[in-house]
């Protein structure tokens, strides 16, 4: 539209289009179809109650030239055209001159039909209305707008007049001078630019289709296309709806398409779209990445991506900073890659660059940076001997061997103090493979040997091993252990001191380090078997020295244990006949042991027993025929450590046959004393007795508090802990401190209940059986009253207990 703008500028074409304009919107109609009835009706017929048929005169009687007339009768009078045939779109009104005698407002109503219509209908049609005076002495044009109805579309090919709605009183004459369907010449719309999208994206010498429509409107076309400046560089006139352009490979930015239609000798507005030209997509380069590095005298491989576009490429590869080109490559058909061989190129930073072809348009360069490295180091000396982190005793001769890997050239040699620095530095020959070392040092630790060689000037990198110096090596067998178990010594101060005087020590916490002399093997090594005595108990401390070079080895500490054996005797209390089976643990293994046993009366006996494998003894005893009942005790020995049980305590007592009513397995105390007896079968015998004011020989044969089954409630006060009997034991029976009353009480949960008779004892829930004991009176009250009742009580003096040997 440039050029329109620039025409605009001058003031002819101002002047030529305000003259345009005027005469189009007041002047100009073009008439497509018009009926004068000059001659004749023109093929015009007439319908409804209106005779006579229609009439042409030139002159008719009531002196209107050119007309047709004809007289409404009665109802719905009306005229029909001819067929014909318009473009509904183009012309859209409809032009009536008419007069009518009678001096009253008709209203007429214009029916059409469309090439695919049957009828006139009301919804195709438009009514308008008129004044006839009296005598109808003027004529009336009436201009229908048809083109505002909807349906006055596609192509018309016939109307009908309606002159009047009403019904026609007497007889009414209609006079039709003139007929005309007309329109107002318009440009045709804007052709729709239907491709490329708007803003779409080409590369150079792209093939670009250039598609419109025309919106039903046939004629020539005319498109633009523009770049840079309002000149187009391209402009032709066609008359199709599409058009091949190939975008040029010397522009690229934005360009713009203009289209435009003429239809009728009048041109639309244009139709305008942008798109883009751009060079060929840069390739993706792959690999090697940005910044890689690579060897001296190396093989190269450049990777990239044309990303699916198909065309040429060239390498090149340029120095970084001057961007001098030292090489460079042209392919054909879309390669992705090239190895090159940087030969002798020097060490420095480098470009690689790959760019694209398409179409005879070449794209910008896509660019990495690689560097090449210095001319390589050769490879380190292998060290083959002495093998990493080995041991070497102070004064020993070490010989280091290495492997060159096939290179030629001065080795130099360097080992490291850890306590000086530097001990050796030196340069060996080239092709030197081997160095022997003395090492007349005193010091210990770990040490180092750095090897390089040097091959064209460069030295490699510096090969290291390690070694260590050391003193004699002291180890143990175990670091801890029992009195009496062996400990093997073993001592190490290398080969080169086989043969040597070495010295073993052993310093314990109660006697002055004694020392064991030995010479060591050909290995430079020595053992020491040494068997803990009592002597190391807790800890010893243990060390070697290696005479020759007055040096002493580590200190190796051992911990000694002694573990106190454990007895135990199965019954704790039996008859004069029985069987005790005494049974321990914690002795030597499969040593000798002894028993001593201390009986009522001071009678005393030692008894010899064996371990097994497992630290364990099993003896059984049997009292003599002449022991007495009591209180036994009984200690066991470890005769290899000397390590002795606790003494453990159990009761012999007479036998005698039971009877089965009688009640067994009871201890008692008395009311006032602190004797403790076992009842069993009747028979009482003595635990402990007054004279022994503590509680420690009833807790020291395995009883318990819980395992008092009855006493008198007046002993509580010389309990130590009898205070926890009333307050945490059920079912805990006494008797009333009075001996003349026979009342029994009993403790359950806490709470007291006391009986007198049988009725009053099952009435609070008791059973024969909860009774543990009575005096003598209430246990001859209840089976005096009550002889069924066989309650296991025993008679006993509520102040006086007797017992039996």
């Amino acid at each position: 539209m440039n050029e329109h703008y620039s025409l605009f500028k001058s003031l002819n074409y101002l002047i030529f289009c305000f003259c345009i304009l005027f005469f189009c919107h007041n002047s100009y109609a073009e008439t497509y179809k018009s009926w004068n009835f000059s001659y004749n009706t023109q093929s015009w017929t007439s319908g409804g109650n209106i005779t006579p048929k229609p009439t042409p005169n030139h002159h008719n009687a009531d002196g209107w030239p050119g007309i047709i007339y004809a007289d409404c009768t009665g109802s719905d009078p009306y005229f029909i055209s001819p067929s014909f045939s318009l473009s509904a779109k183009k012309y859209h009104k409809i032009v009536i001159k008419i007069v009518t005698a009678g001096g009253y407002r008709h209203e007429m109503r214009v029916y059409w039909k469309r090439s695919y219509d049957s009828s006139f209908v009301e919804s195709r049609s438009m009514a308008t209305s008129y004044y006839s005076s009296s005598g109808g002495s003027s004529m009336k044009t009436l201009t229908l707008d048809v083109g505002k109805n909807d349906n006055w579309s596609g192509t018309i090919n016939k109307i009908r007049i309606d002159p009047s709605r009403s019904t026609c009183s007497g007889t009414i004459r209609y006079h039709i001078d003139y007929v005309s369907i007309e329109g107002t010449p318009t440009a045709p719309p804007k052709p729709s630019q239907t491709s490329p999208s708007s803003y779409q994206t080409f590369y150079k010498g792209d093939s670009i289709n250039f598609k419109w429509n025309k919106n039903g409107y046939s004629g020539t076309t005319w498109l633009k296309i523009f770049h840079t400046s309002s000149t187009p560089i391209y402009d032709k006139k066609f008359s199709g709806s599409s058009f091949n352009w190939t975008a040029p490979t010397n522009k690229s930015g934005t360009f713009r398409w203009e289209i435009a239609l003429n239809a009728d000798g009048l041109w639309s507005k244009w139709s305008s779209r942008y798109f883009y030209v751009k060079d060929p997509p840069k390739p993706s380069l792959s690999s090697p990445s940005n910044g890689s590095s690579f060897d001296f005298d190396s093989r190269i491989k450049f990777q990239w991506n044309n990303n699916g576009v198909s065309g040429s490429n060239r390498l090149r590869i340029l120095t970084a900073g001057s961007k001098k080109i030292i090489d460079e490559f042209s392919f054909v058909g879309g390669a992705s890659s090239k190895s090159w061989n940087s030969g002798h190129t020097p060490k420095g930073n480098y470009l690689w660059q790959v760019a694209f072809q398409r179409n005879n348009a070449w794209s910008g360069w896509s660019e990495r940076q690689f560097s090449i490295k210095e001319p390589p180091k050769p490879p380190s000396p292998s060290f083959e001997a002495p093998e990493n982190i080995s041991t070497f005793f102070c004064g020993d001769k070490i010989n280091f061997r290495w492997n060159n890997n096939g290179y030629h050239g001065p080795i130099w040699l360097i080992i490291y103090d850890p306590h000086k620095g530097i001990e050796k530095d030196t340069k060996l020959s080239s092709g030197s493979t081997s160095y022997n070392w003395s090492s007349n040092l005193t010091e210990t630790g770990t040490f180092r040997c750095e090897l390089a060689i040097q091959v064209h000037n460069v030295w490699s990198k510096w090969s290291s091993r390690s070694f260590k110096l050391s003193k004699p090596v002291l180890e143990v067998s175990r670091t801890e252990m029992m009195v009496g178990d062996t400990l093997n010594l073993s001592c190490n101060i290398g080969k080169q001191s086989a043969g040597k005087n070495i010295g073993f020590f052993v310093d314990t916490q109660s006697a002055d380090p004694v020392g064991h002399p030995l010479k060591t093997n050909n290995e430079g090594k020595a053992t020491l078997p040494l068997t803990a005595t009592k002597d190391w108990y807790n800890e010893v401390s243990l060390s070697c020295r290696d005479e020759q070079r007055k040096t002493t080895s580590n200190v190796q500490k051992v911990i000694v244990k002694k573990v106190e054996p454990v007895i135990q005797i199965n019954p704790l209390s039996g008859p004069q006949d029985g069987n005790f089976t005494i049974s321990g643990s914690g002795f030597s293994l499969n040593h000798s042991c002894s028993l001593k046993i201390n009986g009522p009366k001071g009678k005393s006996s030692t008894i010899a027993t064996q371990s097994n494998a497992s630290g364990s003894i099993s003896h059984k005893w049997t009292p003599s025929k002449d022991a007495h009942s009591g209180y036994y005790h009984c200690t066991a020995i470890d005769d290899r450590t000397g390590n002795q049980s606790k003494s453990l305590s159990w009761i012999v007592f007479f036998n005698t046959t039971p009877s089965a009513d009688e009640p067994h397995g009871i201890l008692a105390r008395t009311i006032d004393q602190k004797e403790v007896y076992w009842v069993k079968y009747s028979k009482k015998w003595l635990i402990t007795g007054s004279t022994d004011h503590s509680d420690e020989p009833f807790f020291g044969l395995g009883y318990k508090l819980s395992d008092v089954q009855w006493f008198a409630k007046g002993a509580l006060s010389h309990l130590d802990k009898g205070k926890d009997i009333l307050n945490n034991n059920d079912n805990f029976c006494y008797r009333s401190t009075n001996p003349n009353e026979s009342a029994v009480f009993l403790i359950e949960n806490n709470e007291s209940h006391s009986f007198y008779d049988w009725p009053n004892f099952k009435a609070q829930k008791f059973e024969a059986s909860d009774i543990f004991w009575a005096s003598p009176e209430g246990v001859d009250y209840i089976q005096s009253k009550y002889p069924k009742v066989k309650a296991p009580m025993i008679r006993v003096s509520p102040l006086k207990l007797s017992f039996e040997e």
